[in-house]
């Protein structure tokens, strides 16, 4: 899973103020595709709350998820 922003979507980018939209995507090595997508912007939702949405929309479960150094929090 990663989220990557949408380069046009950047508001104030050179302030504490500064707002963007990006696609949190979860893609299957094994099969080469993108399960599923999910758009958020950072002034209203994080991209760890859009990664557990996604894992719990899907429902998989016995499978190894990669994330990246974002979601290496205590309580995630």
């Amino acid at each position: 899973m990663d989220g990557k922003s949408i380069k046009s979507s950047v508001t104030n980018y050179d302030s504490c103020e500064q707002n963007f939209v990006s696609l949190v995507s979860l893609f299957s090595h094994q099969r080469g595709v993108v399960q599923a997508v999910m758009p958020m912007e950072n002034k209203v939702i994080s991209e760890q709350e859009v990664v557990r949405l996604l894992l719990s929309a899907v429902g998989l479960s016995g499978i190894g998820v990669t994330l990246d150094a974002l979601h290496c929090q205590k309580n995630s």
